[in-house]
């Protein structure tokens, strides 16, 4: 982002012929040199993943793809950023 941006989540949409198994979802926050981890997921079965992170401030995002579904390459077709008003409350996120 070049700067501090709140999150209130993503939908990632997958490429379905390359889609991702397991990844995790890193933020730099403002000050820091390390990577936390914000959001890791083990069984990615949809095209469509909607990642919930209430109160997230970060610099930048970073994607860890850690394994596939037995193609040689990861698909990630398009994400959207969400504004904070995307998770201010679990009702509101699952409308």
């Amino acid at each position: 982002f070049g700067e501090v941006r709140e999150i209130g989540g993503l939908v990632i949409h997958w490429d379905s012929l390359h889609q991702t198994k397991k990844f995790e979802i890193q933020c730099l926050r403002e000050g820091s040199n390390e990577w936390k981890t914000i959001y890791f997921a083990e069984a990615v079965s949809h095209v469509r993943s909607y990642i919930y992170l209430p109160g997230t401030s970060c610099r930048q995002l970073r994607f860890n793809f850690l394994e596939n579904y037995g193609s040689e390459s990861f698909g990630l077709k398009f994400l959207e950023i969400k504004s904070h008003q995307f998770s201010r409350s679990q009702s509101s996120f699952f409308k």
